[in-house]
């Protein structure tokens, strides 16, 4: 990005009035017989200010009108393609970079910019190419090197190769050496996840917690590398500092690793509870909670609940609710109703005949009858497509 940081509510205010301060010079300039190159460069400067408050759209605006001015200006051009990758609009951000790349090759930001404009775009080979040359360019730009991490954690067999993995960890060095905030450490961390290197990651969360003590994330990563680790009531304490400023940065994952230290605990009870108030407290995302909340809802015998909680999001005789109502009979131990379901109520919803054989499979099989379990995933084999 070109642009720095952008300003507190009170900078930007003041900002704000110089833009409208900026529109009564523009019309001096107008009277003063401006030449078309000046007026395209205040045009410019508008547009990069209005960028810096996040007015995107009204910057492409004022950045067009700087264009039609001066189309053989590649600066405006480039300026066009960062608010154009702002908006997510990768392709055509990604075409204009290519295009200004003979006044820009010489600039790690160019790299770094088409690099991100090819991640964005699923192109990972063709990313770190950029990437890569970005990083070998600055050696203190902390922001390419955590995107190449996110790169290669994303593909962990990558990682498998020696030569890739000393590399990598290379680049966690040196980003946390530079970029110095708790973002960076837990990026590094979540590096280290990816290795299976638990006690690494713990290490740079801590450091993550060190550098912000109230970053959430900081405290919940760090409480899943403690419960990887096995240790639990280190881990509880990480999980409850990351709920208590979870309003800092409201997110369902630090309700879900509470969660998950308190299950690994045997503490069902507060688990149960934690698990209800990511359910209260994000309702468009239930369906990511409901497994887990089933579970925890049978392991204090309270299916009946647990039923209720499906209805809340689900219609009666629709797959969704079907297939958690049978795994709501199963955790319960209660083998006959949910092969009754599974019988009578898998077709209603729509379910095929290989996905009801299948699933009283998985039935039997739980039961340890496997001689029955066999026989049914040969019905459900004989209905299955012929490929």
């Amino acid at each position: 990005n070109l642009l720095e940081d952008v300003p507190i509510p009170g900078e930007k205010q003041e900002l704000l009035d110089a833009l409208e301060y900026a529109r009564d010079v523009y019309n001096q300039g107008e009277k003063e017989g401006w030449d078309d190159r000046k007026k395209a460069e205040f045009y410019a400067l508008r547009a990069r200010n209005y960028w810096r408050i996040q007015a995107v759209d009204t910057a492409l605006q004022l950045i067009e009108k700087a264009i039609a001015l001066t189309p053989k200006e590649t600066e405006f051009w480039y300026i066009k393609a960062g608010l154009l990758k702002d908006k997510g609009d990768w392709e055509k951000a990604l075409s204009l970079y290519l295009e200004c790349k003979g006044d820009y090759d010489e600039t790690s930001h160019f790299y770094a910019n088409v690099g991100e404009c090819y991640d964005a775009l699923g192109k990972k080979e063709e990313a770190l190419l950029w990437l890569q040359k970005a990083a070998q360019m600055d050696e203190d730009n902390a922001a390419v090197r955590a995107r190449i991490l996110r790169i290669f954690t994303a593909q962990p067999q990558r990682l498998e190769e020696e030569t890739v993995r000393k590399k990598a960890v290379e680049y966690a060095r040196q980003m946390t050496l530079s970029g110095g905030s708790a973002w960076y450490w837990i990026e590094s961390g979540l590096f280290y996840m990816a290795l299976h290197d638990y006690a690494q990651a713990a290490a740079n969360f801590e450091e993550a917690v060190a550098s912000d003590p109230r970053d959430p994330f900081a405290h919940s990563n760090l409480a899943r590398a403690y419960r990887l680790l096995d240790r639990t009531q280190e881990a509880l304490s990480e999980a409850k500092m990351a709920v208590k400023y979870r309003e800092r940065n409201p997110a369902p994952w630090h309700g879900e690793v509470l969660t998950d230290v308190l299950r690994q605990r045997h503490e069902y009870g507060p688990a149960l509870e934690a698990c209800l108030e990511n359910w209260k407290r994000f309702p468009k995302q239930r369906a990511g909670f409901l497994y887990p909340l089933i579970e925890l809802y049978c392991i204090e015998g309270k299916w009946e609940q647990a039923m209720e909680k499906i209805g809340e999001l689900y219609p009666e005789k629709s797959k969704e609710y079907v297939s958690a109502a049978v795994r709501t009979y199963c955790l319960s131990g209660f083998w006959k109703q949910a092969a009754r379901y599974v019988r009578f109520c898998y077709p209603g919803a729509g379910f095929g005949l290989a996905e009801l054989h299948s699933r009283m499979a998985k039935l039997y099989w739980h039961q340890g009858k496997l001689r029955n379990a066999v026989a049914c995933m040969k019905s459900a084999l004989r209905y299955q497509p012929a490929d």
